[in-house]
């Protein structure tokens, strides 16, 4: 077995990270020998317990590396490990770099153009509507954009570096047999369509897990020059991922907004811990030392096709044209009660066909 295989046999072991990998290597003296030792062997490496140390010398390490490799070809994915020459450098220097990548899609080796976009999975339609325009002038701009696939500001990243046809990586928590969400499977397929990935550190058929989600911030901000906040609460995932990206020395940037908004009570906090002050993508690309290309200029020329809607969604949609712009105004011109009304707006706002605006009114985007 060569070090590279007990790489990846290893990152499918419970307990075993990049640090507790080295310790391993250090005592054993390569990777390829640490397979086939007794339970009390292993206990001696600083630590590793009594559990990891029976799992260690319990695991059929030839078996494991077979089974998830076969579980890769079947998804077409592909496993990248700490060894191989096209495993980021980017993320060779944070402290805690993943052992393994799974990788569906193609997935760059230069990530020196890379912007993290990240932010609220409730995002207000506003923010939705600047964190797609600026992904999408990121893109633009030669950038790799790396999100989380999640719903809200991740979903608007990555759909606003699709708009430019671009390239952008999707970092999930959970192994790639288990898209999550599940409503966002189509959108990965776009992503790897269009020439981008969706990774994971985390063996083929790892469940969802909150734990899976905290260590894929890690990466999002290791693969990233710079990470940008559009908006998030003081205790969200963004602001982890904010953490780290300090922690691995790249800027944060971070999007104020109104004070009675919690949403963007996280982006005020990261303001006044340093955060850049962000209004648009030349406040990033000018911190970074980039030049910017107008997007007025680019945006004609990458028109988003037309979403297909129902029968009542055409008509608030219309009605929203027509200066019926708050939901009083909507329920009195249609006759939709407005626990309904209500529910539509909110799906139209998810898929970014309506906003509603700082002056709380909607606005039809398509």
């Amino acid at each position: 077995m060569t070090s590279r295989e007990c790489c990846i046999a290893c990152n499918c072991i419970s307990g075993i990270g990049y640090q507790t990998f080295n310790k391993l290597v250090q005592y054993f003296g390569s990777a390829q020998d640490i397979p086939g030792h007794p339970a009390h062997e292993y206990m001696q490496v600083k630590g590793i317990g009594e559990k990891t140390a029976e799992l260690l010398e319990n695991t059929n390490f030839e078996l494991i590396l077979e089974q998830e490799i076969n579980r890769a070809e079947r998804a077409d994915a592909h496993i990248i490990s700490i060894y191989d020459s096209d495993y980021p450098e980017s993320l060779k220097s944070i402290s805690s770099p993943p052992l393994v990548l799974y990788v569906k899609g193609r997935l760059p080796r230069d990530f020196s153009r890379s912007i993290g976009i990240v932010g609220s999975r409730r995002i207000t339609g506003f923010a939705a509507e600047f964190t797609r325009k600026i992904a999408f002038e990121a893109a633009m701009n030669g950038f790799i954009v790396v999100s989380g696939l999640a719903f809200g500001a991740d979903k608007a990243a990555h759909l606003g570096t699709l708009d430019a046809n671009a390239v952008t990586i999707a970092v999930i928590g959970s192994g790639l047999e288990n898209i999550y969400p599940k409503e966002h499977e189509k959108l990965a397929r776009d992503i790897i369509n269009a020439g981008g990935a969706v990774i994971s550190e985390q063996p083929m058929s790892f469940p969802v897990s909150s734990t899976g989600f905290h260590r894929r911030n890690r990466i999002i901000a290791g693969l990233s020059r710079g990470v940008l906040v559009t908006e998030a609460g003081v205790s969200s995932g963004s602001m982890i991922t904010a953490e780290h990206a300090v922690k691995f020395g790249r800027p944060v940037f971070a999007v104020p907004g109104r004070l009675d908004n919690a949403n963007v009570s996280g982006c005020h906090k990261l303001i006044k811990e340093g955060a850049f002050l962000t209004e648009s993508f030349r406040d990033i690309a000018e911190k970074l030392g980039t030049s910017v290309q107008a997007a007025s200029a680019v945006e004609a020329d990458a028109p988003a096709p037309l979403p297909e809607l129902t029968e009542q969604e055409s008509a608030i949609c219309n009605a929203i044209k027509n200066g019926c712009s708050s939901v009083d105004a909507l329920v009195d011109a249609l006759g939709i009660p407005v626990g309904d009304l209500n529910s539509a707006l909110l799906l139209l706002e998810m898929r970014d066909i309506v906003v509603l605006d700082r002056n709380l009114t909607y606005r039809v985007l398509i």
